[in-house]
């Protein structure tokens, strides 16, 4: 058998988030850039809290780093994506 490693940039980006319930809040400017980058969908959804601050409420749909899970599932993606081209997973 032979054994590389290697690293794979934004490695969690590329798995879904299989749970549908995790929201991120992003404040201030990180809000207001997001309705720069996509006004159409995400203008209706800026608000403000008390202070005036602008806050946008986001599902997450991919793995993120600092999610918990993020780990497992790109984890369970590379095995799946791996297994598919002929690769087996070492006992």
């Amino acid at each position: 058998r032979d054994v590389a490693t290697l690293d794979i940039p934004g490695a969690f980006l590329h798995s879904d988030n299989d749970d549908k319930n995790v929201i991120m809040i992003l404040k201030g400017l990180l809000g207001e850039l997001m309705v720069k980058v996509a006004p159409q969908i995400y203008r209706k959804y800026l608000l403000a809290n008390e202070k005036g601050e602008k806050i946008l409420y986001v599902r997450m749909t991919k793995a993120l780093y600092g999610m918990l899970k993020s780990a497992l599932l790109f984890y369970k993606k590379l095995v799946s994506d791996l297994r598919s081209v002929g690769f087996e997973i070492n006992p």
